[in-house]
């Protein structure tokens, strides 16, 4: 991975100013992608907010910890409720996952708390592009949800092309043309924050239909359903918002951010099938394993964008020790 440190951009006056809080500049300026920054907004474009990590982590436990009561009450709580009250209490638990993330990140992005309603309008258009073009083509047109694989290479394999590669552009145009464009996506943790928000968008919208087309399904399986669904797709959904926060910060060629669309979409794929082989036993459906086994993709995953975040950073920071070259009048 590689990091360029470009000159600095003249203002009108001849001056120079950081992008963000558009304060003059003197001295050792930072730049990023030809962007300036003063030193406070430099910090954070190339570290991060402090809330995000924690947040991300507390998200996953939290849902963990949901999983796991579900686990331990729902199958008696089901008993006693009618199926539309299931459908109704379902529902209200697809959203839980959401609900959960804007909540824990509200409460520990504490440097500048990311606008909540940019974050909420990602996960929306993450649902809304979901609903009326993701689920449309997977279930209608190439009808997934009723193939049934033959092995792991071709669950892998089609699931990957498909679903994967449909999910991941979602997010990628969830974020790329709508927080991207404007000065507030100013971390490089952005990426990964409005990522991981359409990735839930997406999930919710895959649990209201998971709900939808289960009616009557005991609460302690359909919980986990819900939350595998979650803490799959926002962790999916932290790469390809990764790829985008580099592609915003650094220069890199054209088709850079595809490459996390794809690693998505094979994750995907690949999930789906590792999924279908730990929880199927021959008497059912073992819902700890899925949970289990989604908390550690989850884990992994955002453990590994963390490390390429920081190896990133590290680079820049290295770079960023030069002095900035002089603006000239081509720049």
């Amino acid at each position: 991975m590689e990091s360029h440190i470009q000159g600095a951009v003249p203002v009108p006056d001849g001056g120079l100013e950081c992008v963000v809080c558009h304060r003059s500049l003197s001295g050792k300026v930072h730049t990023l992608g030809g962007r300036t920054y003063c030193n406070e907004h430099y910090a954070r474009a190339t570290m991060g907010s402090r809330g995000t990590w924690p947040a991300i982590g507390a998200m996953v436990l939290g849902l963990v910890a949901l999983a796991l009561v579900m686990l331990a009450v729902g199958d008696n709580i089901s008993d006693q409720l009618s199926n539309n009250w299931i459908v109704l209490i379902g529902l209200i638990l697809s959203i839980v996952p959401a609900l959960l993330w804007l909540g824990v990140f509200r409460q520990l992005d504490r440097l500048e708390a990311e606008p909540h309603a940019f974050l909420l309008s990602t996960l929306i258009l993450g649902a809304l592009l979901a609903g009326t073009i993701g689920e449309p083509l997977r279930r209608n047109v190439i009808e997934l949800n009723t193939w049934k694989p033959d092995n792991w290479f071709w669950s892998i394999l089609v699931n990957s092309l498909t679903q994967g590669v449909i999910q991941a552009t979602i997010v990628y145009l969830a974020v790329r043309f709508s927080i991207y464009l404007i000065d507030e996506f100013d971390e490089r943790a952005d990426g990964v924050i409005y990522g991981t928000a359409a990735g839930l968008g997406i999930a919710t919208l895959l649990n209201f239909h998971y709900v939808l087309d289960h009616r009557g399904l005991d609460l302690d399986i359909g919980t986990t359903r819900i939350i595998i669904n979650a803490l799959v797709q926002a962790a999916l959904g932290g790469i390809v918002g990764y790829g985008l926060g580099q592609v915003k910060f650094e220069k890199h060629a054209p088709g850079y951010a595809a490459i996390f669309v794809a690693i998505a979409a094979v994750l995907n794929g690949t999930f789906d099938w590792l999924q279908s082989e730990v929880t199927q036993v021959d008497l059912g459906f073992e819902a700890w394993r899925g949970v289990l086994v989604a908390a550690i993709f989850a884990v992994a995953v955002f453990g590994a964008v963390f490390y390429l975040l920081r190896s990133a950073v590290s680079e820049t920071l290295a770079l960023a020790g030069r002095p900035a070259p002089a603006p000239t009048g081509d720049q």
